[in-house]
């Protein structure tokens, strides 16, 4: 297999998450070993964003990483002690701990996958060491916000083999690239 280092980027919204499942669905399928997560929108049943959940790539099991002060019914007291990203009230601690199980897969996987590099998960120094652990890996696959400016966003460009700036434009032709090139990579 050869090696490659993807960092994708794009506006909210634009694809990038969708990019990074159809890419862990195709190494899975090749049965490639993969380790990751990707993020996922929790809504309400009126179709308002209540928050985030990630989504182990592996195993499939999902946990909050960040919920909207207004969706704490309750907890108002407990959303409030906790790191706030804009109207998000951010659940860093549980986060880490799920880093240490990533950590575990990531020593098996021949892939890893992570979307995305945001603001929420950067509230994480974990997180930040994780991914210095990953851009070292010869293959990767990391979306990142696009807005963000951070040591570790600058050095996972500076690392990367491909870069995909997507847009609205250009979603549908960049996935069938990245596709093709990781079908080129996993065949070699």
């Amino acid at each position: 297999m050869k090696d490659f280092r993807i960092a994708i980027t794009g506006r909210p919204g634009v694809g990038k998450t969708t990019l990074v499942k159809r890419c862990a669905d195709l190494l899975k399928e090749m049965g490639v070993r993969v380790a990751g997560f990707y993020t996922e929108e929790i809504r309400s049943k009126n179709g308002v964003r209540e928050g985030f959940v990630v989504v182990d790539v592996l195993y499939q099991y999902t946990f909050e990483l960040a919920k909207s002060m207004e969706s704490f019914r309750y907890g108002q007291a407990l959303g409030q002690a906790l790191p706030r990203v804009g109207r998000y009230a951010v659940f860093v601690r549980e986060f880490e701990n799920y880093l240490e199980v990533l950590e575990r897969e990531m020593q098996n996987a021949d892939v890893t996958v992570i979307d995305e590099v945001g603001p929420m998960e950067l509230l994480s120094h974990r997180f930040i060491q994780v991914m210095e652990k990953i851009i070292a890996k010869p293959r990767w696959i990391v979306t990142h916000h696009i807005k963000i400016k951070h040591p570790v966003i600058k050095k996972l460009e500076a690392h990367s083999t491909i870069r995909v700036k997507l847009t609205t434009t250009n979603r549908n032709i960049e996935r069938e690239r990245v596709l093709r090139l990781l079908r080129e990579a996993l065949k070699e």
